[in-house]
């Protein structure tokens, strides 16, 4: 692991609004680093990248840099090629960097088909048959969960056998199964992923966001008792401090009496479920007609927002009206936007 000092000229390190200058040395804090370089001008990119083009191991200029493309990566192609190369400096420099764990700048720029090649085949040079570095194994599968899953799977499950009591790895293969659900499937990647996700909650119950995800992928399984089981948990161990939790675990639970034909225990679960901007059993109610509970959910969740009160209002007027629209979070309904009350993390 390098350990070098960097002048971060226009980077917000701690906090101050504007510019200042100084010396830093923080090898180990890249995610402050990358941050603050998401702040930066073009003016104290253009000098960081002047720094590394004079000192290619200035590892932390990179990391500021790696911060401070993405968001313009998605626009620009000369962006985009930046960023990866730095993203490329550290898998083929240190493939074991933490900084790989979260590749912001390949999930952008390698939607350009040739930057995705420049990235698979910087990769496939680290993770060969004979391979045992579990930190390499998981960073490359980390790039690879978004371009190629079934690949980024067996990176994981490779790690999995030098280190079966790590459970982090665990978490990434959940992480893995979880994307994949959100597009097309098959019912082979469902079982899977369900089985995943058994064996992390019950690795780690108090992991409040795969419990919650446990409860969701059980109950499309058709496991509806662990579903329950675990949505009943949530609330009982993690009641409203975390409104993403609260909503989640009385949709698996309103879904499930939906069912079962309880239409009261149904009801109820929704108009406890809070204001969190998801909607699954809200859509299903109004798939059976049900448009009173919906729009009175909907009532409820007016205070929770500010821009947002909009959408909710527009949609409440359709079902008033007979429509049937379909629920979905949207940039009205979003924290910087709508004005989340709750806004910060929800786990």
């Amino acid at each position: 692991m390098l350990e070098c000092e960097c002048v971060l000229t226009g980077v917000d390190i701690i906090g101050v609004v504007g510019w200042q200058q100084g010396w830093w040395k923080m090898a180990q804090d890249y995610l402050r680093v990358s941050v603050a370089g998401s702040k930066m001008t073009r003016q104290a990119a253009d000098d960081l990248e002047q720094r590394v083009s004079t000192n290619p191991d200035d590892e932390l200029s990179r990391v500021a840099l790696m911060g401070y493309y993405p968001a313009r990566a998605i626009w620009h192609r000369a962006d985009r090629e930046k960023s990866l190369n730095h993203e490329l400096w550290f898998i083929r420099n240190y493939p074991a960097h933490p900084e790989l764990r979260f590749p912001r700048c390949s999930a952008i720029a390698c939607a350009d088909k040739d930057l995705y090649e420049l990235g698979r085949s910087a990769w496939l040079e680290h993770v060969h048959e004979d391979c045992n570095d579990v930190a390499i194994l998981s960073n490359a599968a980390a790039f690879f969960t978004r371009w190629d899953r079934e690949f980024a799977v067996q990176l994981v499950e490779r790690a999995r056998k030098i280190e079966p009591a790590n459970n982090r790895l665990l978490l990434d293969l959940a992480h893995i199964y979880y994307l994949g659900l959100i597009g097309t499937h098959d019912d082979i990647w469902l079982r899977r992923a369900y089985e995943v996700y058994k064996e992390l909650a019950d690795a780690e119950p108090d992991s409040v966001r795969e419990v919650a995800q446990f409860a969701d992928i059980a109950l499309r399984f058709g496991d509806t008792n662990a579903a329950k089981a675990a949505a009943r948990r949530l609330l009982t161990t993690h009641p409203a401090a975390h409104p993403q939790v609260l909503y989640e675990a009385h949709s698996v639970l309103g879904r499930i009496y939906l069912q079962e034909g309880d239409m009261q225990a149904a009801r109820a679960e929704l108009l406890a479920s809070g204001a969190w901007p998801q909607y699954d059993l809200d859509n299903e109610f109004i798939a059976i007609g049900e448009r009173q509970v919906v729009c009175e959910h909907l009532w409820r969740s007016l205070p929770a927002w500010k821009a947002g009160q909009i959408q909710l209002i527009l949609w409440i007027l359709q079902l008033r009206l007979g429509g049937k629209p379909k629920l979905s979070r949207n940039w009205l309904l979003s924290y910087g936007i709508g004005g989340y009350a709750n806004d910060g993390p929800p786990f």
